[in-house]
């Protein structure tokens, strides 16, 4: 949509097509005119589902972009990023630019 104010949508916590962050304030945001972009993790590096099932990264039938960063491996670090904003989170800003 071009001249489209945007807006991404990062959410570490949640699936793709999270009920809530996808159904209820991705697809608004769409439907009320912005470009959405939705960037979630998960230790695959691959945009999925609730059902862990694949999701194409170009826009939807909504016009929403999903992009995944892949989470680290190490399990000390997986426990700590619930609680230090570090590099990971750098990572996910970084893809949203």
């Amino acid at each position: 949509m071009k001249g489209a104010r945007s807006i991404c949508m990062v959410a570490v916590q949640h699936s793709t097509k999270d009920d809530r962050i996808y159904h209820k304030q991705a697809r608004s945001l769409a439907q009320a005119g912005f470009e959405v972009s939705m960037v979630t993790s998960n230790p695959s590096g691959v945009p999925v589902d609730m059902a862990s099932r694949e999701v194409d990264p170009g826009p939807d039938a909504y016009g929403i972009s999903h992009y995944c960063v892949k989470e680290p491996s190490n399990p000390v670090y997986r426990l700590l990023k619930r609680y230090y904003s570090g590099p990971f989170y750098a990572d996910m800003h970084t893809a949203c630019v």
